[in-house]
């Protein structure tokens, strides 16, 4: 199944909760989660999947929220490729990302997913989220700043 949490244009969640109601399709539209609890939640996926198209030089080069929240919950990554967030899928093994920016491969690589696959990643997201978090990045800081 694929479980959307959607914040943003009412136009955009208005049409795609019209997909939920496609019986051919296993989208559900969830309610929004409250920041405290997104980790906790999102550890019941096996995917986290973030998507956007580099049409600025900022996207180009983001490392959003989500991708940090996915690797918290210990979720395997599935990413658009973006720059900054293939070189983390690439150093720690937590996912894949398609070579162009294209929903059509990137639907293909999720296709050819096998549970080994999404298991590969789940554990590398556990091994990284060690790496990835806050506490390590203040001993960075602090290294840095003394």
């Amino acid at each position: 199944t694929l479980d959307l949490y959607l914040l943003g244009d009412q136009n955009e969640i208005s049409r795609l909760t019209r997909l939920e109601n496609d019986s051919n399709l296993n989208i559900s539209i969830k309610k929004p989660i409250p920041f405290n609890l997104i980790i906790k939640k999102l550890n019941s996926y096996d995917l986290g999947i973030f998507y956007i198209e580099p049409t600025t030089f900022n996207l180009k080069h983001s490392l959003p929220n989500k991708f940090f929240e996915f690797i918290m919950a210990r979720l395997g990554v599935i990413v658009s490729p973006i720059v900054d967030m293939a070189e983390l899928i690439d150093e720690y093994n937590v996912g894949l990302y398609p070579e162009k920016f294209d929903l059509v491969e990137l639907a293909c690589l999720l296709n050819k997913l096998t549970v080994d696959d999404i298991n590969k990643f789940k554990i590398a997201s556990h091994k990284a989220s060690r790496m990835l978090c806050f506490e390590k990045e203040v001993q960075e800081l602090g290294t840095i700043f003394v």
